[in-house]
């Protein structure tokens, strides 16, 4: 979270490469500390429950292959939205598809923390939901984000701009490429 631009590219490349190396194996090789696997880092229990939850969806039976293969993975990626939403009221899942660059951001969160637990922030810190203010304590969690969320999003919006946004990705490169050559 706190590394240069330097730091963060060098890291962004190496999975890059990583990826484009071992192609659609890439994933096989990587498991969360809590045990998350596949390209979208899907638990064990969670690609069981999606299983059991969206029979017709055809999930593989095996959720240690199923959550590698990348087709199957990222259904399940979509089940796993999919089921965090729809307990949501109407009216958040409306502001969600007419803010879409807001809802790109709860989204992300949601996938990290939950949608409900990011749901919880919004509406007892408002604006203020990713803010440090808004942040989970070991002795207060009620309706907070947990840090490890604010400090994923931060890492999510950074990659999210040098993939996507040309302006922040041309920013990243001279801060990188220019301080390194000295111009």
């Amino acid at each position: 979270v706190n590394g240069s631009d330097a730091e963060r590219l060098a890291m962004l490349n190496r999975a890059l490469t990583i990826i484009g190396a071992n192609r659609d194996r890439a994933y096989w090789f990587t498991r969360s500390p809590v045990g998350a696997s596949g390209p979208a880092q899907i638990m064990s229990g969670t690609y069981k429950r999606l299983r059991e939850r969206y029979p017709s969806a055809y999930l593989m039976k095996d959720a240690d292959l199923g959550r590698l293969e990348h087709h199957n993975a990222f259904k399940a990626a979509m089940l796993h939205a999919d089921a965090e939403l729809w307990p949501m009221s109407s009216e958040y899942r409306k502001w969600l598809v007419e803010n879409p660059d807001d809802g790109r951001i709860v989204l992300a969160a949601g996938y990290n923390a939950s949608s409900n637990t990011v749901y919880k922030a919004i509406v007892a810190c408002e604006d203020a939901w990713r803010d440090e203010s808004c942040e989970q304590t070991k002795d207060d969690k009620k309706n907070k984000l947990p840090g490890e969320t604010r400090r994923y999003l931060q890492k999510y919006e950074w990659i999210y701009g040098v993939l996507f946004d040309e302006a922040f990705r041309q920013q990243v490169y001279e801060n990188v490429y220019v301080r390194e050559s000295g111009s």
